[in-house]
């Protein structure tokens, strides 16, 4: 599984972010379907994971960092 790029991003104080939003910061080739953890909330470090599948068996994460300016 490729969960892509760790990402660093700055938004306005009181913007709401979506899952989509987030991954659309991941660099790389990220393979949809993953998961994010925690719930957007502002600013924090949120995690993509995506669940291995056979014949792998280690989960891929990335993480996006969101600082509120």
């Amino acid at each position: 599984p490729d969960a892509g790029n760790d990402a660093s991003i700055n938004i306005c104080e009181g913007t709401v972010l979506s899952d989509a939003d987030l991954f659309a910061e991941l660099g790389g080739t990220p393979d949809a379907g993953g998961t994010w953890s925690p719930l957007f909330a502002g600013a924090g470090t949120y995690t993509y994971t995506v669940a291995a599948t056979a014949p792998c068996t280690t989960d891929a994460t990335a993480t996006v960092t969101v600082t509120e300016q």
